[in-house]
């Protein structure tokens, strides 16, 4: 939720600059994607940085990259072999450069793993398998959103309580 707010928030400021400064509104800001210098063929499919230098990247075969040097080299902390049968990592969640969480979608329920080092894994708990997303705001405070029900963790996602029911 805040990643989203954010690049809102800063498209929003830049094009605002560039129509003041130019008469136009398009923005200044750009992204540029290359390629992650790590030796195994892989898809990566979420990254969160959380410094310029240090960030995550997870995807296939149950992986889960590290940079610490704003991604010029990667270390694998988890997976890293394209030929193994592990199922995919598909989206990361950070509260701070060293403590965040990992979702792993299995047949039937999704894996959440937690690092509170920023190196070593552990799963430490599930949430259904069709979930919309989820989001920690602190490192014992998160949510995530299953169809109609927001449910929230206050023991960093060992367990979960219905906060809220949408009417449909």
């Amino acid at each position: 939720m805040n990643r989203i707010a954010l690049v809102v928030v800063l498209l929003c400021f830049s094009g605002a600059t560039s129509l003041a400064q130019t008469g136009t509104a398009s923005p200044k800001l750009k992204g540029i994607w290359e390629p992650v210098n790590y030796g195994e063929d892989l898809t990566l499919v979420d990254v969160f940085f959380v410094t310029p230098e240090i960030g995550y990247v997870s995807g296939a075969a149950g992986t889960i990259l590290k940079t610490t040097d704003a991604g010029a080299t990667w270390t694998a902390l988890l997976g890293g072999d394209p030929q193994s049968q592990e199922r995919d990592i598909n989206q990361l969640w950070f509260v701070t450069p060293t403590v965040g969480w990992a979702a792993q979608t299995t047949s039937t329920m999704t894996n959440l793993f937690r690092t509170t080092d920023g190196e070593s894994w552990s799963r430490v708990g599930e949430i259904p398998e069709h979930y919309e997303d989820f989001a920690f705001a602190t490192e014992t405070e998160g949510v995530f959103i299953n169809d109609e029900k927001i449910l929230r963790t206050r023991d960093a996602g060992k367990t979960w309580n219905e906060v809220f029911q949408c009417v449909t």
